[in-house]
């Protein structure tokens, strides 16, 4: 990564490395693996807590950080009947977190989309298009 961070890059890529850690990883670590001095990072990893994208666990001297459950990051249009069934599932089960979850990714996830411009525009502006 270069300068000029862009959150939903920054999103994805926190998205990769930490879904499938367990233990959490600490600030240097997650630096190190995205190529970020620790000081940017430290300063984007505590906007996205309050965001309530990540979360952070105090243990001694060291700050782990985890993804806030639920996290993933949707493609547009691609991953249209993906989340319209897990929408449908998370509806009849009566889990009102896990829709609010699926709604907030979506909402998130919508740049996506627009970095892949010609995709979206051929794909969006056809009349079989269908919207969330």
């Amino acid at each position: 990564m270069g300068k000029g961070y862009q959150i939903n890059e920054l999103k994805q890529k926190l998205t990769e490395i930490l879904q499938d850690s367990k233990m959490g990883m600490s600030g240097i670590e997650i630096s190190e693996k995205l190529v970020v001095s620790r000081i940017t990072m430290t300063k984007y990893l505590k906007v996205l807590a309050a965001e309530g994208f990540l979360r952070q666990k105090i243990i001694g001297n060291t700050t782990l950080w985890f993804l806030e459950s639920g996290q993933e990051t949707f493609r547009f249009p691609d991953d249209y009947f993906k989340v319209a069934s897990q929408y449908l599932d998370y509806l009849i089960k009566g889990s009102e977190s896990q829709v609010f979850s699926l709604i907030k990714n979506c909402i998130h996830s919508e740049g996506l989309c627009l970095q892949a411009s010609d995709r979206c525009d051929n794909s969006c502006n056809s009349p079989n298009s269908v919207s969330i």
